[in-house]
Formats: structure tokens, sequence, C-alpha cells
């Protein structure tokens, strides 16, 4: 129990210094001309939904895997592995084909709005969960 303790901690700590999950905040904020607090507060509630993402993808996944590890015990040693390889083509693939729009009048409408932004930020963060805690789950 304690390694798992301490094994989520450091995760945690190294998942936190990845600069795609805090560098748009900082550059938005920058622009936007936030207070600190501002960011911080903006930050917590962005932290909590991807955490949140993250542990409701990672109970999906865990019930899943183990009403089929029961109900297909002679083949989990197949269909494991399978999976596996087909999540990390899919986030692959996801990440392969993201491209940035070139900038035009959406991105103003979207910068006169700072609640779309707050949205916008919260909801990417919910809707990436990170591949990096599979191994906790």
């Amino acid at each position: 129990m304690y390694s798992i303790i301490t094994g989520t901690i450091i995760l945690s700590i190294i998942h936190a210094l990845i600069p795609n999950h805090w560098l748009p905040l900082v550059a938005i904020a920058r622009t936007e001309r936030w207070s600190k607090s501002e960011l911080f507060l903006i930050s917590s509630v962005t932290a909590t939904a991807h955490v949140m993402g993250t542990v409701i993808l990672g109970t999906i996944l865990g019930i899943i895997g183990s009403t089929l590890a029961h109900k297909y015990e002679d083949y989990i040693h197949i269909i494991a592995p399978v999976l596996m390889i087909a999540f990390g083509l899919v986030y692959f693939s996801i990440h392969r084909s993201y491209h940035a729009d070139p900038v035009d009048d959406n991105v103003k409408v979207y910068r006169k709005s700072r609640k779309k932004v707050i949205l916008f930020f919260v909801l990417m963060m919910f809707l990436s969960p990170c591949p990096e805690v599979q191994s906790l789950f």
C-alpha cells in the first residue's frame, strides 16, 4: 500500500512538470493579464478536471478489465496486450493528426469571452486522460 501511495505522489510531481499541462494556461494568463490568484484558481479547477477525467477512465477500464479477466481467463493474456497496443495506436494517431488551425476571426471571439476560455481548458483537461498513469491503474 505504501509503495502505491509513494508511486502516486512521485508520479504526480513529475507529471505536473510536463509543460503541455501548465504552459498553455500561463500563456493565456499573460495574454489576458490574469492575476496570480486568478491563474491559481483556474489552474486548480483544470487540474481537478484532469484528475477526475483520468480517474473516471481508469475506473471504467478497471471494471471492464476485471469483468473480462473473469469471463475470458484463458484468453486474457492475449487480449490485454492487444488492447494496450490498440489504445496506444489510438492515442498516437490522435496526437499525430493534431494540427493547429490558422488564426482567424474565431480566435478573436473566444478571446473576448473569459468564460469560454476557462471552459475550454477545463473540458480539454477533463477529456485528456493521462496515459502516464496507466501503470498505476
